[in-house]
This record gives C-alpha cells, sequence and structure tokens, in this order.
C-alpha cells in the first residue's frame, strides 16, 4: 500500500470512529481468530478477565470467561464459550436506563424489575466454528460461524439475556504493511427474542458487524495490536470501540494478553466508558506429524 493509501485509510478510520452510537445493544465478544492462523492455537483454552467502569449513569461491569478450542479435520477450529458475569446497576436498572427496549406486553413488574441492582449469573453459552475461506478478489481468510444459546439472564442484560444470537463474519488475513500488519472483517447477526418476558424486538436488534485491526505479526513471541470494530444494526442501533492489546508468549508457547476498550459514542448509550482486562491463551502444541 502506497503513503498515500496508508494515509487515507487513517483519516477513514479517524472519521468512521468519530460517528456517534445511537443505541444500547446485546453484547458480545468476539471470535478466537487467531485459532486458525496460528497451528499451536488451534486447540487449548482462554481465560479472560475483564472490567467495565464509567458511564453515565454510572454501572460496574465484570466478566469471567472461559474459552475451549477443539480442532476439526486438518484446518478448522471449534470452540465453546462460557461465562459468569456481575452487573452493578447502581440507582439506574435496565428499564429505567434505556425504556425503548421493554416488550409492549411485559410478563414482569416493570415498577420492581430486577428488584436489585447488584446482579450476578452465568452468560450465556457459546458455540462456534472457524473455518479457512478464500474469497474472490479478497484474498485468504477465515469465516466464524457463531450461535449464543438462550440460556442467560434477562435481569443481566446486556451483558447477558435469554435470546438466541447467530453471526456469519469473515475476515481477512493480515496484510503485511512493513513490520505492520493489517486486517479487516465483515459479517451479519440475526438476534430473535426467546423469552418475551421483558424485552421486545428493540433490545435485540440484526444487521452489519464490521471491523479493521492492526499490528505486530502473530507468530512473534510479543507484540501488540490496536482494532476498531462496530456493529451497524437496524433501527439506528450502532455500537462502536477501540481496543489496544500487548501480549507476551511464554517458553512453552503459551500467550498473556493486557488489553484496553474505549467504547464510543453517546455516553448514556454505553455500557460502560471503559473496559481493562487481562487474558491467559493456553495453547496446545502441534503434533510431530502435523505441518
Amino acid at each position: 500500500m502506497s503513503r498515500r493509501g496508508r494515509r487515507c485509510a487513517l483519516v477513514l478510520l479517524a472519521l468512521l470512529c468519530a460517528l456517534p452510537a445511537t443505541a444500547q445493544i446485546h453484547h458480545q465478544t468476539d471470535a478466537p481468530w487467531a485459532a486458525v492462523a496460528d497451528t499451536a492455537g488451534r486447540g487449548g483454552a482462554d481465560f479472560v478477565w475483564d472490567r467495565g467502569l464509567g458511564g453515565e449513569p454510572r454501572w460496574r461491569t465484570d466478566r469471567l470467561e472461559l474459552t475451549i478450542r477443539i480442532p476439526v479435520g486438518a484446518r478448522a477450529v471449534a470452540y465453546l464459550r462460557g461465562s459468569y458475569v456481575r452487573l452493578d446497576t447502581g440507582d439506574a436498572p435496565v428499564l429505567s436506563r434505556w425504556p425503548g427496549i421493554l416488550s409492549e406486553e411485559p410478563t414482569i413488574d416493570v415498577g420492581t424489575w430486577p428488584g436489585e441492582s447488584l446482579l450476578e449469573d452465568f452468560g450465556q453459552p457459546e458455540l462456534g466454528l472457524l473455518v479457512p475461506s478464500r474469497l474472490p478478489w479478497l484474498g485468504d481468510g477465515d469465516a466464524a460461524l457463531q450461535v449464543t444459546t438462550p440460556f442467560g439472564k434477562d435481569e443481566t442484560y446486556p451483558l447477558s439475556c435469554r435470546a438466541l444470537v447467530m453471526r456469519l463474519e469473515w475476515r481477512r488475513r493480515e496484510l503485511a504493511l512493513g513490520p505492520v500488519s493489517i486486517s479487516g472483517r465483515v459479517g451479519w447477526e440475526i438476534a430473535m427474542d426467546a423469552s418475551g418476558d421483558a424485552f421486545g424486538s428493540e433490545a435485540f436488534p440484526d444487521g452489519l458487524r464490521f471491523g479493521v485491526t492492526a499490528g505486530t505479526a502473530l507468530a512473534a513471541p510479543r507484540g501488540w495490536t490496536v482494532g476498531w470494530a462496530a456493529r451497524e444494526l437496524s433501527g439506528g442501533h450502532h455500537s462502536r470501540r477501540a481496543e489496544a492489546s500487548a501480549w507476551t508468549s511464554t517458553a512453552t508457547g503459551h500467550r498473556a494478553r493486557l488489553f484496553v476498550i474505549r467504547e464510543l459514542g453517546a455516553r448514556s448509550h454505553r455500557i460502560t466508558d471503559w473496559r481493562l482486562g487481562l487474558a491467559f491463551e493456553l495453547r496446545r502444541p502441534p503434533a510431530e506429524d502435523e505441518d
């Protein structure tokens, strides 16, 4: 890419980040994209903790997450993800903060629901499959099919809820620009309200997902990434965030990662302003007969 092309890309990214987010939508965690590109990452497990702070009103969130990665065939990866979430809503419960997500005929007592400000429960289990996929004109990439099951708790929305969410995404393999690599992704998600007790369709919009990530090569013993992601969903729902992370590998090939996420857009529509987290990725060494 030429110097002019890189400048244009940076200007476009800055303009996209400046656009406001207009509504809150259900939280989603990205697929473990690195698992397909790195042979040692196809099998293993990821342990992640993150905390959300700030926002108006000031909510606080904590999430413990476990992702188990399982090799499928020669190159594909299946994964199972589970989480435990803790949500402190202070004096502003979900329905008072976002009244537009209420069902037209709720079967709950809106005046008392959820009845407490500190909520804890297991999040929704998620199943996924990552498959290498080359697209015409776009080049080598990976496709991800992800299904978030409706076994959460509505009181902990937007971290978890009783909704079935299906996502199909495609991510371009990294393009090298000197010592830096860059990749983009695009996809679509479909969300279905599985309960109807509290939330209407506004709480579970459908639509486009896309993002851009830049960083050092995944095969390096240590490195960094800077990314931007957006979800442009129906009814004017938008969610955007910028993320920076740094990671290092142990002598046995496992990886530790520190990340910081900044939510973008109107403050009243964010879960929190910032998310800080730590991750430890256990990586299965490749078998001797693997390429």
